[in-house]
């Protein structure tokens, strides 16, 4: 099914923890041995669009990521991402979302800006504001996470949201566990977050929350973002992270390193 992986999430809003576990679904029968996961506290955005709603479990991948992507690294290959792409988009048309499609230098990007443009796919398919694009500054904050393999943080009072994944093949597939996987497993009764224990609990979908959140505390605001990519982080290989941040002032056109347009 699919490589191991964790992954966590923060958002600084509520702070209301959780605590994410790795994936245990699948492994044993597609004869795989998943990490053993340590618990990074993380925290739940309250922030998400009132117009979106989360699906109501978490919902498994059609097709076999291992069979085109491999058991272990990064896999940036067509195969490997058109698999992923496809159950992506078999999950988006459950949610009545259009399909994605990535432009076409996609596979020529790097990874943080890949994870830019991902995030704003999923975010313009449901009508959500995208992201004006990667800065120098959340750029650095988000690779010394990914060294770390933790959740980017950057100082208090300032309204922003991050998530970090580690031991996927590549950004598609981080991107299909944070927006389709992160709820509640009716066919194992448990889920891949360790504190959505129920199919009612609050604390499911918290990644999800923080990509499609609703970061602007003002019309003029400008969401930015920073996004980094580490081979091997520390105790965790992959790692991949994002923050997302809402700014009063506009970064200048020397400060992007990613701009959307």
């Amino acid at each position: 099914m699919r490589c191991s992986k964790e992954k966590s999430a923060t958002s600084k809003f509520n702070g209301a923890k959780y605590f994410s576990l790795v994936l245990l679904l699948g492994y044993l029968s597609a004869g795989l041995v998943p990490q053993v996961s340590h618990l990074p506290k993380v925290f739940r955005s309250t922030l998400m669009s009132a117009s979106v709603a989360n699906p109501s479990a978490s919902i498994s991948p059609l097709y076999s990521w291992a069979s085109a992507c491999g058991y272990t690294g990064i896999n940036n290959s067509p195969s490997c991402n058109s698999v992923i792409l496809s159950d992506i988009n078999y999950a988006r048309k459950l949610e009545g979302i259009s399909p994605m499609y990535l432009p076409s230098n996609y596979l020529s990007l790097p990874v943080s800006d890949q994870i830019l443009v991902v995030f704003n796919l999923e975010r313009i398919g449901r009508g959500i504001a995208p992201i004006a694009g990667l800065t120098t500054t959340y750029n650095q904050v988000a690779a010394q996470a990914a060294q770390q393999s933790t959740d980017p943080t950057i100082s208090a009072g300032v309204v922003y949201g991050s998530v970090w994944a580690t031991g996927e093949v590549n950004v598609l597939a981080a991107d299909y566990d944070w927006m389709y996987f992160d709820g509640w497993n009716y066919a194992t009764n448990s889920s891949f977050n360790y504190d959505c224990t129920s199919p009612s609990s609050p604390n499911c979908w918290a990644h999800r929350d923080v990509i499609l959140g609703n970061y602007q505390q003002n019309s003029t605001d400008t969401i930015m973002a920073g996004a980094a990519d580490a081979a091997n982080g520390a105790n965790w290989p992959n790692s991949m992270t994002a923050i997302i941040v809402d700014s009063p002032q506009p970064a200048t056109p020397g400060q992007y390193t990613y701009l959307w347009s």
